[in-house]
């Protein structure tokens, strides 16, 4: 199988993403077109448009499809896991037991009244006309459900109470003779467990999350049920009992983590739970990856049973980043007590940054592939994860060539991080078979503690290839196994960064520890640790904490494509050494306020002051900005000034760093984002900018933000109240805040119009008791054009979209429904737009099919060429080319309002 990786795919296949055009469309576009689609396809979505999953539906008998998009819909409140963590338990998970009784029946009731937020949130959501249909709700890793929405009206999703933040439900893909003994696993096999019994995966549970187990082969034990080696499971695709295997890639996995037969696995007696949530075509979507997660922790939703998975393998992946909903899911399923092993990815051979979702999961054990001779495999994805600049992969295991079972009683040759992984799930199997007091975070130390340093950048092989046998019986543990320190200010005249990690002694006597710093660092960094020895008792543990201080006057910084600056910890004890690698970012051009990737290192900004200049500097990057707030008073925050691949997202937090209390995307102007909102007590409260689309970043990326303080009742535009006091309003998108001050008060404002172009111009933000009326005149301020009243999205607000017949100074008049409202409730904002298209070659008002057509019919022409028309050259070079056809990609379903 050739290693690809898809848009969110499992590591050993390939599958094209991107948006869907029929076949019978591509077909009739001819070869420039479709050569075309194929990039859009491989490269992803572009500009604005993210990848949401897009399908059409029947909205009615006689009525025509309707677009709809697959969205993931997170509500606030935690789930319940989490619940368990901070309210009752104080440590969920196997280790720590099932619940009680008591404890299991909060949890339920606590479940339950999840169920009954979600079904509110999707009572107002059909109410609103934003949903078509609801799928799977989650309750226990994650708090949200699936929802198909009207496509045109996504955006609006956000604004419905008690939702939290939207994600896109993207399609998925499918992507040991030798590696088994390499691994050190016969070694684990003649050990005994606590029980007596072999260390052979006995007694544990493996969730695999693929394309299902084709359980009628020999070597999977030839049965499905309590009493064969695969003991359940789920279709999430055809929403069945039977999870078998009609693809081959979940088979072929199953056999490498527990395999009994012509092939043995790593774990050949652990006992397995199929979980299909991909195709027979490999193709699925990450909302039954959530879904399938959910099972696997508690099979029967029953928390007073233990019937849940130990370990879960994922050999599967996308983009993404550590905060997405799968992401989420996993780190929750972690914090159960399930260990979760997941694939990097294959894209490698495209460098740095192709970590794939959800291998950028904080807690998971993320795998990338080795070659039988030790050598990386060339399509292993590199870190670093660019959000918290996370060290990534952790580890390797092999995944080149691997034999392994598929279906038909059958067997084959697969490569690719998807065999490397299941290395990596079944050796956590004997883990937790011999160590069962482990925690996950505890295995995922340990095999990175012992895994063989094959002299790679740490980027690349995490902290080398898995050695199992070693990672039975440790001599010590350093928790996390490698350190991330952030991102460097490079303005800084010196910066510093600090990491801690707990060492504990694994061996049966007390130890001297000896700690330092390796050698090796760049000149201007300096490495110390809180301590330089540690005796530890049998059991014991203690914090270490690193500190890394660099003087940047006298920093080379590293360039690209690491950026990244490594060392290690080394810890030794009578010739052993365990080394904790560490590192830290350093983007050259970084913003002033970096690092500022979380609510954590957020940087004060002050209302009413300058604003703050940043950028986003790799992909998923995004920038954290706190502010203190008075209760009552109303704030404006709001970014401007964007660089031309920026298009900035707002989301205001609480103080809690976490809860979502406003979002908005195009508010501001053009692509730029605004917040208007009023503090409802005093406090510290941030801003998260980011990206809308995350994986475009670099120099042009830049943006400024600020925030104002607006008294919402004011109108600093009167006496405006006749056609001839007119105030001048700019088609710039900024609000002007006006107010009926008196009965009968109107308001009117000017503005000019070149003949041609697209205006909007509405109300919005409205007070208690306001209710617009919104009126366009002509030139002459007496002949009325155009009429709303209650046009706007918002239900009282008004908005009026037209294009002016002829340059000019035209003019629009607001006032109340009501004659005789008026007051400090009436306040209202009104503002001006103008859509310019470059893009829109068709003169549709949405950039599309057609316009990419169009550009492909002037391929390689140039403006020697008869007929030359320079709308298609949209960069100027004087030549229709692959840039001019990329650029209409990149505004792929811009349009005018």
């Amino acid at each position: 199988m050739a290693p690809e990786w898809s848009r969110l795919s499992s590591c050993s296949g390939s599958g094209a993403a991107g948006r869907k055009v029929g076949p019978h469309r591509m077909r009739r576009q001819g070869k420039k077109l479709v050569l075309v689609l194929l990039l859009l396809f491989a490269f992803g979505p572009f500009g604005r448009t993210p990848a949401w999953g897009q399908q059409a539906v029947e909205t009615g008998p006689g009525k025509p499809e309707q677009a709809v998009e697959r969205v993931i819909v997170q509500l606030a409140a935690p789930p319940v896991l989490a619940y368990r963590l901070a309210t009752v338990s104080g440590q969920a998970g196997r280790g720590s037991g099932v619940p009680g009784a008591r404890e299991a029946q909060s949890l339920l009731a606590y479940g339950q009244r999840l169920e009954e937020e979600q079904q509110q949130v999707v009572a107002r959501l059909r109410e609103k006309g934003l949903l078509v249909e609801s799928t799977w709700h989650y309750t226990q890793l994650f708090n949200g459900f699936v929802a198909l929405v009207p496509a045109a009206r996504i955006k609006e999703l956000v604004a419905v109470p008690g939702v939290r933040a939207l994600f896109p439900d993207q399609r998925v893909h499918a992507t040991l003779a030798d590696s088994v003994p390499l691994i050190g696993a016969p070694a684990v096999w003649a050990m005994t467990d606590p029980s007596g019994r072999a260390v052979r995966g006995q007694g544990v549970r493996v969730a695999i999350i693929d394309t299902g187990v084709d359980y009628t082969h020999p070597d999977l034990g030839g049965c499905f049920g309590p009493a064969c080696k695969v003991i359940g499971g789920y279709d999430f695709v055809n929403k069945d009992l039977d999870p078998r295997d009609d693809n081959g890639h979940g088979t072929h996995v199953a056999g490498i983590i527990a395999a009994s037969g012509t092939v043995t696995g790593v774990a050949p007696e652990a006992s397995l739970y199929a979980l299909k949530v991909l195709d027979s075509q490999g193709s699925g979507w990450t909302s039954d990856i959530i879904a399938a997660l959910q099972w696997a922790v508690d099979p029967d939703g029953d928390p007073a049973t233990d019937d849940g998975a130990q370990v879960v393998n994922l050999s599967l992946g996308g983009p993404g980043g550590p905060d997405d909903a799968v992401s989420q899911a996993v780190d929750a399923a972690v914090d159960a007590g399930v260990v979760v092993a997941v694939a990097a990815g294959n894209t490698g051979d495209q460098g740095f940054f192709t970590i794939g979702s959800p291998g950028t999961a904080r807690k998971a054990i993320t795998v990338g592939a080795s070659a039988k001779n030790d050598t990386l495999a060339s399509f292993s994805s590199n870190g670093p994860v660019s959000q918290g600049w996370l060290l990534k992969p952790d580890l390797l295991a092999p995944g080149v060539s691997i034999q392994s079972t598929i279906p038909g009683v059958s067997y084959a040759h697969y490569s690719g991080t998807s065999m490397a992984t299941p290395h990596i799930a079944g050796g956590a199997a004997l883990l937790r078979q011999l160590h069962p007091d482990w925690s996950p975070l505890h295995v995922k130390a340990v095999l990175m503690n012992t895994a063989l340093d094959l002299g790679l950048n740490v980027l690349s092989q995490g902290t080398g290839r898995v050695q199992l046998a070693a990672a039975a019986s440790p001599w010590a543990v350093a928790d996390p196994g490698s350190l991330s320190l952030g991102l460097d200010v490079l303005a800084e005249a010196t910066w510093t960064g600090t990491a801690r990690f707990t060492l504990t002694n694994s061996g049966g006597n007390a130890a001297l520890y000896s700690l330092s710093v390796g050698s090796g660092l760049p000149a201007g960094v300096n490495g110390t640790l809180s301590a330089g020895s540690l005796t530890l008792a049998p059991g014991a543990s203690a914090p270490v904490t690193l500190t890394v201080e660099v003087d940047n006057g006298v920093l080379t910084p590293p360039g690209s494509p690491t950026f990244t600056v490594a060392g290690k910890v080394l810890v030794q004890l009578e010739g052993n050494t365990l080394p904790v690698p560490f590192g830290f970012g350093v983007q050259q051009g970084a913003d002033a306020y970096e690092p500022d990737d979380g609510y954590s290192q957020a940087r004060p900004i002050v209302p009413d002051s300058t604003p703050q200049t940043h950028n986003f500097h790799v992909a998923w990057d995004e920038d954290w900005v706190s502010f203190t707030a008075t209760q009552g008073t109303t704030y404006v925050v709001e970014t401007g000034n964007l660089g031309p691949d920026c298009d900035t997202v707002l989301r205001l937090i609480a103080g809690d760093g976490t809860t979502e209390l406003a979002y908005d995307d195009d508010s501001g102007v053009g692509v730029a984002s605004l917040i208007t909102w009023t503090a409802p007590a005093d406090g510290t409260y941030f801003v998260r900018a980011h990206q809308f689309n995350g994986s475009v970043f670099g120099d042009n990326t830049y943006f400024d933000l600020w925030i104002n303080t607006v008294q919402i009742h004011a109108d600093g535009y009167e006496p405006d109240n006749a056609y001839d006091r007119a105030t001048s309003m700019p088609a710039d998108g900024m609000h002007q805040t006006h107010n009926f001050h008196t009965a009968g008060d109107e308001d009117w404002v000017s503005f000019t119009a070149a003949a041609g172009s697209r205006y909007t111009i509405e109300t919005g933000n409205l007070g208690l008791s306001c209710d617009t009326i919104l009126q366009l005149y002509d030139t002459d301020g007496t002949t009325e054009l155009v009429y709303d009243d209650d046009g706007s999205d918002e239900p009282l607000a008004s908005r009026i979209t037209w294009t002016a017949p002829a340059s000019g100074v035209y003019f629009a008049r607001v006032h109340d429904f009501s004659p005789s409202g008026y007051g400090d409730s009436t306040g209202y904002d009104l503002w001006l737009t103008v859509c310019s298209l470059p893009e829109d070659l068709n003169g549709s008002g949405v950039v599309d099919l057609a316009d990419l057509q169009a550009i492909t019919n002037r391929w390689d022409e140039t403006s020697a060429t008869p007929g030359w028309d320079p709308r298609f050259d949209l960069d100027g070079n004087q030549k229709v080319d692959m840039i001019d056809v990329m650029g209409v990609a990149k505004a792929w379903g811009r349009s005018c309002p």
